[in-house]
């Protein structure tokens, strides 16, 4: 066998060595990811009910030690916080998604539910920054009422 057919061979086995562990990775990559998202389902599911929260918290940790700093999870645990009524770590959170992506500012979403937090923190002046921000973005029908109440308590 000439030189060049055994290199030929062996180049061409690299390459299906390492297709067949690029394929292997990648189901482990998706199988952990499915395996996350029934995580993050988990949570939603313990948010909505408002059962298992602190085990909530710490598997939202277990998710940030993975994916690192992610405005997603941060958001989520400032729902289980704010729901144990652990207002102040909740403005912790929201204020790093912040910090995270300053898009947020224009966010009327998040502006009510940082507006709300910062309100049960007692910092009306900053709430009501924030809310009027919110208003003046358009505030979904479904949350005027409630943000024009903590609006009239502010003032």
């Amino acid at each position: 066998m000439k030189i060049t057919n055994k290199i030929l061979i062996s180049i061409s086995l690299v390459v299906i060595v390492s297709f067949g562990y690029c394929a292997y990775q990648g189901r482990e990559q998706v199988s952990k990811r499915k395996e996350n998202y029934k995580i993050y389902a988990q949570i939603q599911k313990s948010i909505s009910t408002g059962i298992e929260l602190e085990k909530s918290i710490q598997k939202i940790e277990t998710l940030e030690k993975e994916y690192g700093d992610s405005s997603a999870l941060k958001f989520e645990k400032a729902q289980v916080y704010t729901s144990l009524g652990q207002v102040d770590k909740a403005k912790v959170e929201l204020e790093n998604m912040l910090k995270l992506n300053s898009s947020y500012n224009n966010n009327v979403g998040f502006l009510i539910t940082y507006g709300e937090n910062l309100y049960k923190n007692k910092e009306n002046t900053k709430a009501k920054e924030v809310l009027t921000k919110a208003v003046e973005l358009g505030i979904p029908e479904q949350y005027q009422e409630n943000v024009n109440k903590i609006l009239s308590d502010i003032c």
